[in-house]
């Protein structure tokens, strides 16, 4: 910027005050609304300041009232730099130049109202907004497009248009001046090459991206199910730290991009790519944490992101879009919820056991590409909850309870993908909501963190240890089943205290006291303290059932001598002082 351009003059009214007390005068004018900001002061003479003010509406008689000692004049004065930046803006010598062709063209003036006032600059190429130029009567404009690379600075020019509804989230922007798309973008030091005719880039995520790349994921395996061109997976990788991260992505322009990505930004050995629906993915209790970045709803790939976290827990990242013009009450029915807040951080806990909803019931509802899987499980809920004013923009505080009662609703459904996928017991703690960006008027961008621990269902329960094949604890000795077969009558450590003579079954020689596959180990044989069941050889008190009737008294029966099968020696017929084994 030249001195003789920073120097450029205006005409202005004044206000003509003592030096002493000009900063004074100026706060006050400020205040007041009364400031003309498009100028600088002037000092005309050793005790004497010009301040600009402007004298649009009511302002002369507001200024006349409360300043009336001061007199008002009219001088050029020099504009001030923050008007002459403003004046040389892109934005304004493109409104000064199609005033002219506009005018030029016999167009009407309020095709102004088209023009944009924000952009996006990717390299040389800048991306207008959807709603730039979009009458047809700009056509008749020959060197249109050119007149507006110019005023921007660019040599490429595009326009953005909605993101088609194919499933793939493909970029529909076009192409309005240029051979190509063809751009790199650099995200806190992450390369981003891509065509932005055929691939979405969304600017307004770099929060998220700053915010997982101080994660810190040195020995984990993450899993990214909607990758695009590496939005996320890249900042995982380069900055994070990850060892290695599988990605899922079905869009083949946006799996090009990403394959050269991961070379650009060196990578690529770290990452595997796995083209087509995630929803296919054969991958199995790998991850540490899986990352959803999908809006509005990640809700599909929820299955998938259960499936494929390690079963001694992790943590999931679930994006979505969270309505905010109604204010759900937090307290209606439903499973236990615990809600503690701190500084943004929350802990929500959520008990797989607290929940009312069978698996059966679940997996017969949950069907793929539904727009709400989940319908009839919160359908009770849903006719509870009650309408709100709709929350100011600016309320930070309502947006969150909103986002924290969405979170809620999450940390059941996948509580119970937990249960019906992995089966076991789970909780499922909320560690975190992160507010991204608005989407749109009412429409909240939120990352939810959520951290799960329990116990798959295939280590076992306590109730599950006492099979047959497993009859060596001593908490699983005392049952039925377990003990009352021949092969099973215990160690010869266990038949010889005049207290435990044996059912007529279990006289017989050392020889036939077990079968070697089953003599238990000697911690196994039996303690007074763990003597079974009656049916067990039974406990002192219980010694006198028909099937036991061998006390030191009745030893000499005739049916306690043995079976022609089990004789014995004489000197194991059973006299008192011989009850037991030799």
């Amino acid at each position: 910027m030249t001195d003789l351009a920073l120097n450029e003059i205006g005409r202005s009214h004044v206000l003509i005050a003592e030096s002493s007390n000009a900063q004074i005068i100026r706060r006050q004018l400020e205040e007041l609304h009364l400031w003309n900001g498009d100028f600088q002061c002037r000092r005309i003479s050793p005790n004497k300041v010009a301040l600009p003010v402007s004298l649009k509406g009511d302002n002369a008689q507001v200024l006349k009232d409360k300043l009336p000692s001061l007199a008002v004049e009219e001088m050029d004065l020099t504009l001030s730099k923050k008007c002459h930046a403003r004046k040389t803006a892109p934005s304004c010598r493109l409104r000064e130049k199609l005033q002219l062709k506009l005018k030029e063209y016999s167009l009407s003036q309020d095709l102004m109202r088209e023009l944009p006032t924000k952009w996006e600059k990717h390299e040389d190429l800048i991306l207008l907004p959807c709603s730039s130029f979009i009458s047809p009567q700009w056509n008749l404009i020959a060197d249109l497009w050119e007149v507006v690379a110019q005023c921007l600075n660019c040599k490429r020019l595009a326009r953005h248009s909605t993101i088609a509804q194919n499933g793939f989230r493909s970029s529909q922007v076009t192409l309005l001046l240029g051979k190509d798309g063809e751009v790199t973008h650099t995200d806190n030091g992450v390369k981003y090459s891509y065509d932005v005719t055929k691939c979405m880039f969304s600017a307004g995520n770099i929060s998220e991206k700053l915010r997982l790349a101080r994660f810190n994921c040195k020995g984990e395996i993450i899993v990214d199910l909607y990758a695009g061109i590496g939005y996320f997976t890249l900042p995982y990788l380069v900055h994070a730290k990850a060892d290695h991260v599988h990605t899922c992505e079905w869009n083949p322009d946006a799996v090009s991009a990403l394959q050269n990505n991961l070379k650009l930004n060196g990578v690529s050995e770290r990452c595997t790519v796995h083209y087509g629906d995630n929803r296919e993915l054969k991958l199995t209790s790998v991850a540490d944490r899986v990352n959803l970045g999908l809006i509005p709803s990640s809700e599909d790939g929820w299955p998938v992101a259960v499936q494929v976290l390690k079963d001694t827990g992790g943590v999931l990242h679930v994006h979505g879009n969270v309505m905010t013009n109604e204010q759900h009450n937090l307290q209606t029915e439903g499973p236990k919820i615990h809600h503690g807040t701190n500084n943004r951080e929350c802990t929500t806990v959520v008990h797989s056991s607290d929940l009312t909803c069978t698996n059966e019931s679940f997996l017969h509802h949950y069907q793929f590409g539904g727009t709400n899987c989940f319908d009839k499980l919160l359908e009770t809920r849903e006719s509870n909850l009650d309408s709100a004013p709709v929350p100011s923009l600016d309320n930070t505080s309502t947006v969150f309870s909103t986002c924290s009662y969405w979170s809620s609703q999450v940390q059941e459904k996948i509580t119970i993908l937990l249960e019906t996928v992995k089966g076991g017991h789970w909780t499922v703690k909320e560690r975190h909501i992160e507010l991204v960006k608005w989407y749109a008027p009412h429409i909240m961008h939120v990352v939810l963190d959520l951290e799960y621990t329990g116990t798959p269902e295939d280590t076992g329960t306590p109730e599950d240890t006492g099979t047959p094949e497993d009859t060596g604890t001593p908490e699983d000795t005392g049952t039925p089943e377990d003990t009352g077969t021949p092969e099973d009558t215990g160690t010869p450590e266990d038949t010889g205290t005049p207290e435990d003579t044996g059912t007529s079954e279990d006289t017989g020689t050392p020889e036939d006291t077990g079968t070697p596959e089953d003599t238990g180990t000697p911690e196994d044989t039996g303690t007074p303290e763990d003597t079974g069941t009656p049916e067990d050889t039974g406990t002192p008190e219980d010694t006198g059932t028909p099937e036991d009737t061998g006390t030191p008294e009745d030893t000499g029966t005739p049916e306690d001598t043995g079976t022609p099968e089990d004789t014995g020696t004489p000197e194991d017929t059973g006299t008192p002082e011989d009850t037991g084994t030799l």
